[in-house]
């Protein structure tokens, strides 16, 4: 199947400016390129298949998530973190299951099996790996807080930021510096990559989950993670809208995990975007939450990063 643009996924709902269609097309070609370089993970792709079938049985998913040991052995280390705050050691993934759920459990299992796609890596793949880490562990947090169901939330944030991890594989020698504001541009990535692209890593992301058939809403949430804007228009769900807001404010607050108590800056950069509001959540209670918010996210990067 050739890559296709999805204009709800596009920053737009149309490409009449040839400059737009432009930039349009070749997001298209880089996403065909990427897939062919990067193929779905097969251990993911059998359990999200499996998924489908409705007699499945749990002993069906725990064998597909044991035939990756390694897989296995970073979803028993996450469960078993305090993350998760069992009550009781989880021993085998057979048990996860029982106390996730299959879905919560097969959400999870996907995300760390894309993101183990660039495990070998190091250099800016680790702190951008690092990055989605600590956003899952913060999103779920923030999640509870804004009494939001989150077992999507943890998908969303993990797969938030593989658009630079895909970006990363095509050697363009000038993208890592894309990655970090400069005194010279100190624009955030996704403005400088639309500038030098015409399409930034959400965008593109979005296109390459939907190619994975990743299911709904977490293309959706990734492309737009950077617009949340499109969620205040009429007709927009508003789990949808949560849901982007979630990882907006998750995104932010990951940047500054190695802060032990917020900053005046991390307070004015979440009260100017203001994802808080979508979710009812004063940025004073993400202050007093921030401790818990901070170690769940290292808990999730100690878990899975190492």
């Amino acid at each position: 199947m050739a890559a296709e643009l999805h204009d709800d996924l596009w920053f737009h709902d149309a490409t009449d400016d040839p400059a737009e269609q432009a930039a349009a097309d070749s997001m298209v070609a880089a996403v065909a390129d990427l897939i062919e370089l990067r193929p779905f993970p097969d251990s993911a792709a059998r359990l999200m298949g499996l998924l489908r079938d409705p007699n499945f049985s749990v002993r069906e998913l725990s064998r597909i998530i044991e035939h990756d040991p390694l897989l296995a052995m970073r979803v028993l280390k996450l469960v078993n973190s305090a993350a998760y705050r069992l009550s009781a050691p989880c021993g085998s993934v057979e048990h996860a299951v029982t106390l996730l759920g299959s879905r919560s459990l097969t959400n999870l299992v996907t995300s760390i099996a894309v993101l183990e796609m660039f495990k070998d890596r190091a250099g800016a793949e680790s702190q951008v790996r690092d990055h989605s880490l600590a956003a899952a562990g913060m999103a779920r947090q923030l999640a509870q807080l804004a009494r939001t169901p989150h077992d999507e939330i943890i998908t969303c944030a993990l797969l938030h930021d593989i658009g630079k991890l895909l970006l990363l594989q095509v050697n363009d020698p000038g993208y890592p510096e894309l990655l970090a504001p400069s005194a010279e541009d100190p624009r955030p990535t996704h403005e400088r990559e639309r500038a030098r692209f015409g399409y930034d890593h959400a965008v593109l992301a979005g296109h390459v989950l939907r190619r994975w058939q990743i299911p709904e809403p977490v293309p959706t949430v990734v492309a737009w993670h950077h617009q949340p804007e499109r969620t205040r228009t009429a007709g927009t769900d508003p789990a949808l809208a949560r849901l982007v807001a979630l990882v907006r404010l998750a995104d932010l607050l990951s940047y500054t995990v190695g802060e032990q108590e917020l900053s005046d800056d991390t307070r004015a950069r979440v009260d100017a975007e203001s994802p808080a509001t979508e979710l009812g959540l004063e940025t004073d209670r993400i202050v007093t939450a921030w401790p818990e918010l901070r170690q769940t996210a290292q808990d999730w990067i100690g878990a899975i990063g190492a």
